[in-house]
């Protein structure tokens, strides 16, 4: 760095700015997530602070930069970091603050422009060959007129969320710098950008490039299908129009505005996850095309998805893995080998995928809950979490809900089925329903009731337990196929329960099982 601009670098004390407090920040299952200052004291829950500020962010920033130049050489960290963020924020609130650190600590950064949805991201750090990204988003988390998420994610060379011997790693880096001197440094953006240190550049167009590589737009246009897409005022609403329209394929959006534009505006409940629950016009408008729509909704950072099939049904995240590994098997045909390399799953996903993979005879890796959790298994051709993160055979985006919603509607158009039919068939294959539901319950909750409880399982149900899972929580597999499971979530303060079986009776019967477990009347 040129002596003139190391003259212009600042060193903070958090210590001397006024109303600033040390705070306990965690990397959850997809980063560190808290509220911001602007939300109301009333959507506080225990043991939450309003700790995602600009301040905060500039300090995990500089805890990332003291990572990587303790474990990169000047070579290596010469390949810069990609920095962008979501609608939650317009770039001026955390994107160019950390931007701004980075440069500080003599990193290069190529800031993104516009609203970036998590999977263009993941692409361009390998399209770029950054040595890591940062990502200013909390996904699904909620973000309205009284509480307002916000997050920051990490993401290494490889696309992909970072490891978990990173993020705790960074997180003792954060809390040795809360304990002896918060101390970050900083320049001036526009003095780093006039430098070259930081440069803004629009990366959509290469991303919707790679997704015309997997994608057979030529297809779907023959097909007459008119695509609706719920953005739920997130990133995908620009992409998804753009590349729709250029392909000369009928499109609309709904919520289109970015978060940000928009949250005085949105209740209390509001949070932009792609449920059944949350995309009632979305539905409505694909039964009302008759057949001839397909429906696709994302979260704020598009990295979870939800499609709506052309009959108008709501396809649930694992019912979308089950039949993209269905139609790689049945329809697409992929050679043995390549099946080989297997499908990895989180423990409360659907054991559709397990018997899938039995059947197919491919191997099955079950992990914690956590996209991060699947970076040990690279190859595999399906990644697949419940909570719809979803990954498919060679992308580079990993967790992508827009190109998720393009390939389950590729996979109607290209068999001439809707996906509930392709559904049947796979269950049909294997010889069983899979009737899936969770549930959310406050964090005070506790599990402590549902492990005790289970040791006195026979005074509430009449199911034998096969096999007891303890590797995020506690999964009980019954001798009829059926299961339970408890966990506290990593992202938000409550405890999941979930419950699958092979009619909606017995899942439902298994839901009210998991309530009484924890002692909830």
């Amino acid at each position: 760095m040129q002596p003139e601009l190391v003259a212009k670098i600042r060193e903070v004390n958090l210590r001397a700015v006024a109303g600033w407090a040390p705070v306990q920040i965690k990397f959850g299952t997809s980063g560190w997530r808290s509220l911001q200052a602007e939300t109301k004291n009333q959507a506080l829950k225990t043991g939450e602070s309003k700790s995602f500020t600009a301040e905060n962010v500039q300090l995990v920033t500089q805890a990332i930069a003291d990572h990587l130049k303790a474990e990169y050489q000047a070579a290596e960290l010469a390949r810069g970091l990609i920095v962008s963020h979501g609608t939650r924020e317009d770039g001026n609130q955390f994107a160019r603050p950390a931007a701004a650190v980075l440069a500080a600590n003599g990193i290069k950064v190529l800031l993104v422009l516009g609203y970036t949805p998590t999977p263009v991201s993941s692409f361009t750090i390998q399209h770029q060959q950054a040595l890591a990204g940062i990502h200013i988003t909390a996904s699904h988390n909620p973000y309205n007129s009284v509480r307002r998420d916000n997050g920051l994610k990490f993401t290494p060379a490889h696309g992909g969320p970072a490891p978990v011997e990173t993020t705790t790693d960074l997180e003792e880096r954060i809390k040795e710098k809360m304990q002896s001197g918060p101390i970050f440094k900083t320049i001036d953006y526009a003095l780093a950008k006039a430098a070259g240190l930081i440069v803004e550049e629009d990366v959509l167009p290469a991303y919707q490039t790679y997704l015309r590589s997997l994608i057979d737009f030529v297809a779907i246009k023959k097909s007459a299908k008119k695509v609706f897409v719920d953005a739920m005022h997130g990133s995908s609403a620009r992409c998804l129009a753009e590349i729709l329209a250029a392909e000369d394929v009928a499109w609309q959006v709904f919520r289109p505005a970015p978060l940000h534009e928009v949250v005085a505006t949105l209740p209390a409940d509001y949070r932009p996850e792609p449920d059944e629950d949350h995309l009632p016009e979305l539905i409505a408008a694909v039964k009302a095309a008759g057949g001839k729509g397909f429906g696709i909704a994302n979260d704020e950072d598009a990295d979870r998805g939800g499609q709506v099939d052309a009959r108008g049904n709501f396809i649930t995240p694992n019912q979308a893995g089950g039949i993209y590994l269905w139609y790689l098997y049945k329809y697409k045909q992929v050679p043995a080998e390549r099946l080989k390399a297997g499908v990895a799953k989180t423990v409360v996903t659907t054991n559709l995928i397990n018997a899938l993979a039995a059947k197919i005879n491919i191997p099955l890796y079950e992990t914690p809950v956590g996209f991060k959790h699947f970076v040990q298994y690279p190859q595999t051709v399906l990644k697949l979490e419940e909570s719809a993160h979803f990954s498919g055979l060679d992308w580079q985006s990993w967790d992508d809900g827009i190109l998720e919603g393009l390939s389950l509607l590729q996979i109607e158009v290209e068999t001439g089925k809707s996906l509930a039919k392709i559904l049947a068939e796979a269950e049909k294959f294997v010889g069983r329903k899979f009737i899936y539901g969770r549930n959310n319950y406050s964090e005070q909750e506790g599990l402590t009731p549902a492990m005790t409880m289970t040791k006195k399982l026979k005074e509430f149900t009449e199911l034998a337990v096969a096999k007891v899972i303890t590797l995020d929580g506690m999964k009980l597999l019954f001798t009829d196929g059926s299961w339970l499971a408890f966990r506290s979530s990593g992202t938000e303060p409550v405890v999941r329960t979930y419950a699958e079986a092979s009619t909606k009776a017995a899942q439902k019967s298994l839901a009210k099982l998991g309530k009484k477990l924890l002692g909830i009347n």
